[in-house]
């Protein structure tokens, strides 16, 4: 386990389901660049999934591992809710469902290069598309699917990615089904290969049991 998440001062009171682990050289892009990153901004890095929303701070360090103290870190928080995008899918002219395309995907995406497995060294992604083209791939029945090239990252240096999905496709469906959101609006979760030399590669995320942490 890292620091990442562990502040005193952004303690939750409340329960949430599921906390995404990071790499310790989160949030920089490579192992490589791991020993720019203080302590103190590793501790208000967070990824968490609770029973109706999701949240994450990213904090931000102006003088990399310069300054390790939290007063100097600013923070990047971002709160969604399950019945907003990407959780469901968007609205066209803000009144009509936009299912036209398949339902929205939040996906777990994993660095490799030439049959490798880099995520070691660059950490996996979650990312988030709008729709998932009723499952077309990029080359019409093999390479990576096509929602992939229509995605953003939604966080970055993940080291769980596909447990921690199971664990918010847990809560999301239980919220959704709760609410009353028909199931052709509501996201699904899948995890991608990148990996050329293999065409890529792309496996649904099961959900299971929520266990708090």
């Amino acid at each position: 386990m890292t620091s990442h998440g562990s502040s005193d001062y952004m303690k939750e009171n409340g329960a949430y389901v599921a906390s995404a682990d990071f790499y310790d050289f989160a949030p920089c892009p490579c192992v490589c660049f791991g020993c720019f990153v203080p302590e103190a901004q590793k501790k208000r890095i967070f990824v968490r999934a609770y029973e109706n929303k999701f949240e994450m701070n990213m904090a931000c360090s102006p003088f990399c591992c310069f300054c390790d103290d939290e007063k100097c870190m600013a923070d990047t928080s971002t709160l969604m809710f399950y019945d907003k995008p990407p959780f469901r899918v968007g609205m066209c002219c803000f009144c009509i469902p936009f299912t036209c395309c398949g339902p929205p995907v939040i996906f777990s995406y994993n660095p490799k290069c030439c049959c490798m497995d880099c995520q070691d060294n660059f950490g996996a992604d979650i990312k988030a598309a709008p729709c998932n083209c009723y499952g077309l791939k990029q080359c019409i029945c093999c390479c990576n699917p096509c929602y992939e090239s229509c995605s953003v990252p939604i966080v970055k240096g993940i080291k769980n990615p596909d447990q921690f999905l199971v664990q918010l496709k847990k809560a999301t469906d239980a919220y959704h089904t709760n609410v009353g959101i028909p199931v052709d609006e509501r996201v699904v979760y899948a995890s991608v290969s990148d990996n050329f030399m293999a065409f890529g590669a792309e496996k649904g995320i099961e959900g299971q049991e929520m266990s708090r942490p």
